[in-house]
């Protein structure tokens, strides 16, 4: 008992994140090839063709209690397909501003897990990809970044009790192990702190997570799901509110928030339909492009305003998303989706509104042809349009006015995965 225990209190001393607690170990070569457009300003365009080499390596829990996980990697760039900026050279950040091919470790992170009450405690410690509601390291270019906390997550059923602890992170563009957070105006970030619940209650589902970065900005999140089976639909109330600017915040006005209600709808096996709706409250939502506002970054995978649509005060957005299998129609592993986003009734605008487009789909030609296994392609393209003119409201305030221009993206993406 004593040997399972007192490394276990060690791990919560240095950090951990927990999808990597299995009970089987997993080892893959991983390769991403890409290349994308994107033109933005009217007058500015760009490509970038990066590609990746990365080995994961997941392992087993050994004795039922400990484990390592451990991702290194190398990025490069295509510089002959790629284009360069006069202020910033190579401008996707997926590698360094001259191109440079960067190698790094993605992952270096103990795990242990053991029983613990009426419940299952899970530890982990170090360099890791976390995906939580407020603090996300989904890939905005061809590699994730990650960041060194400890993390646990103690589970009673089907409730989780979860947080994360960290100091350091790793940045874009670069082949340091890990980096200093910090936040809008460069000021050092000593720590990023994150707990939560999620569960069920009777026939509802729930999850709220508070995240603080200390002294910067607080964050809170939550959502309350609750499945209708005569629709085949869930209903979905989500929130997030900025509130609590610490001394190392400089702007003004960032308290924010808002309110969205979304429903997921299954209208055969093969298409998914999900709507939402959201209204903004309080000032511009501050959406933190780093990596410490104690939030998930704009990530241009998805759509330029990740899942925290609208940012602008009183803004009321909707959004609506169609996706297709056509495993059955066409041939196996072709799949797609459209989305839309409109948006309208932004506080200090005159005529606005805005609204994006994007469309993808992808070839999983392991379905196609099982030789072929582990090799994707997709194509991703992303339209983003505004329209109306700031009348000075923002002056001085919190403003992601950044994002208040015309932007189109287009990426083909090339995967393969070979699992030992």
């Amino acid at each position: 008992m004593v040997r399972r225990v007192l490394p276990c209190c060690l791990f919560v001393l240095l950090g951990v994140p927990l999808e990597g607690n299995t009970s089987e170990g997993v080892a893959a070569l991983k390769t991403r090839a890409q290349y994308y457009d994107y033109s933005y300003s009217k007058s500015r365009n760009f490509r970038e063709a990066p590609y990746n080499l990365e080995f994961q390596y997941r392992s087993k829990m050994y004795d039922d209690w400990l484990g390592l996980d451990f991702h290194a990697y190398t990025t490069g760039l295509a510089k002959g397909l790629s284009s360069q900026d006069d202020d910033r050279g190579y401008v996707g950040n997926n590698v360094g501003g001259d191109g440079e091919t960067i190698s790094n470790i993605g992952v270096f992170y103990l795990k242990s897990q053991f029983d613990l009450g009426n419940g299952k405690l899970r530890l982990g410690a170090g360099k890791n990809r976390r995906f939580y509601k407020l603090y996300n390291e989904d890939p905005i270019r061809i590699v994730n970044t990650a960041g060194r906390a400890i993390d646990f997550d103690y589970q009673v059923g089907s409730t989780h009790y979860y947080g994360m602890f960290m100091d350091k992170f790793q940045a874009l563009a670069t082949g340091d192990y890990l980096n200093d957070m910090y936040g809008h105006d460069g000021t050092k970030i000593s720590l990023l702190a994150l707990l939560g619940t999620k569960g069920q209650f009777k026939d509802l589902d729930y999850q709220f997570e508070y995240s603080n970065a200390l002294d910067f900005l607080q964050r809170s999140y939550f959502s309350l799901g609750y499945d209708v089976p005569a629709l085949s639909s869930n209903v979905q109330l989500t929130g997030v509110n900025v509130f609590g600017a610490g001394d190392k915040f400089t702007l003004d006005n960032v308290d924010s928030g808002y309110v969205a209600i979304t429903t997921q709808t299954e209208l055969s096996a093969t298409t998914k339909l999900k709507m939402s709706a959201y209204q903004l409250y309080g000032g511009d939502m501050y959406q933190f492009t780093g990596q410490v506002g104690s939030t998930a970054r704009v990530m241009m995978h998805h759509t330029i305003l990740a899942g925290e649509v609208p940012l602008f005060e009183d803004e009321r957005a909707y959004y609506v998303n169609l996706h297709q299998d056509f495993s059955q129609v066409l041939w196996p592993g072709l799949s797609g989706y459209v989305q839309g986003m409109w948006s309208e009734n932004a506080k200090g605008f005159d005529d606005y509104k805005r609204w994006e487009v994007v469309s993808q789909v992808s070839q999983d030609f392991g379905q196609w042809m099982p030789a072929l296994k582990g090799l994707r392609l997709t194509y991703w393209i992303h339209n983003h349009r505004v329209n109306g003119q700031d009348n000075g409201y923002r002056d001085g305030k919190v403003s992601n006015l950044y994002l208040f221009e015309d932007m189109t993206f287009n990426k083909f993406t090339l995967d393969y995965t070979l699992r030992f």
